[in-house]
This record gives C-alpha cells, structure tokens and sequence, in this order.
C-alpha cells in the first residue's frame, strides 16, 4: 500500500483522535522525507494541532527507531 496525502492525514487525526479519548497528553511523529510527510497541508495541520515533528536525519539507515 503507497500512503498518499489523502490518506496519511485521516490517518493523523485518528490517532490524534485516539490520544484524546484514552488521555494521553500528546503524541509524536517521526518524519523522514516522503511526499505525504513534505505536503504544506499535512504540514500546516500537525502544526495547527500542535502534533509534535521528529525530523529523520537524511542517509541514517542506523537510526531507524523501528530497529530498537
């Protein structure tokens, strides 16, 4: 499955809507350089909710936070 825009975006407000119900206080992404994480709205939605962006180093194959 390719995650486009269109679907990455229901994809964050459901989580987001998720946190909200069970109490937790905020969530995190990890971003690395795809189209979907790049596109002004995804970007302008995650900062209007205050969804916090962890940036992926470029080239760091080691630092890929599912290897841990």
């Amino acid at each position: 499955m390719v995650v486009t825009d269109q679907l990455y975006t229901p994809i964050v407000e459901e989580i987001w809507k998720q946190r909200r119900s069970d109490g937790t206080k905020g969530i995190k992404l990890f971003h690395d350089s795809a189209g979907p994480h790049r596109r002004s709205d995804v970007i302008n939605y995650l900062t209007e909710e205050r969804i916090n962006i962890m940036p992926h180093p470029p080239y760091s194959p080691d630092l890929v936070p599912c290897d841990y």
